[in-house]
């Protein structure tokens, strides 16, 4: 079962806080934060968090299908930390880009690869998000439009 809930905040800045509850596993949360201050500044941060009931304190404990690195995953608490961010810091004239991905263990992008949360929604949703940001970024603004101001004399009805 999969429960999102959505908050914005405003124009600028939106939540989205989600669980996902896993029989075996236990409750899988999760925080999604987005902003946009303005057309030079985007961010979309995300964690996603597990205290996991399964854990191997061995590698012949662990899921076949994860055995391939030589390595097992005793750890129980599991989480993935994942940003976008491209702006501005102090001064405009200083772009700052950051792409940020860390994970708490090996298998955890294998393991969780699928659903709202999974590896490859996230990966698609970001990259879609990142192309557009870039596309915005880099793409010069229209001007304005200057407004006409009526001659000199001239009655508006």
């Amino acid at each position: 079962m999969n429960q999102a809930y959505f908050w914005a905040i405003d124009e600028e800045h939106d939540l989205t806080f989600y669980e996902n509850v896993m029989s075996r596993r236990g409750v899988m949360q999760g925080l999604e934060y987005r902003h946009a201050e303005n057309s030079r500044t985007k961010g979309d941060w995300r964690l996603d968090f597990l205290n996991d009931r399964r854990s191997a304190a061995s590698l012949y404990n662990e899921n076949s299908d994860l055995r391939t690195d030589g390595l097992s995953r005793s750890n129980s608490n599991r989480w993935w930390l994942r940003s976008k961010y491209n702006g501005f810091v102090v001064d405009p004239a200083w772009n700052f880009k950051l792409d940020l991905d860390m994970v708490s263990d090996q298998n955890y992008l294998r393991e969780f690869s699928s659903g709202i949360s999974g590896f490859e929604s996230s990966r698609l949703r970001r990259s879609s998000r990142n192309s557009a940001a870039t596309s915005m970024w880099w793409t010069p603004s229209p001007a304005p439009a200057r407004r006409s101001s009526p001659a000199a004399g001239s009655v508006s009805a």
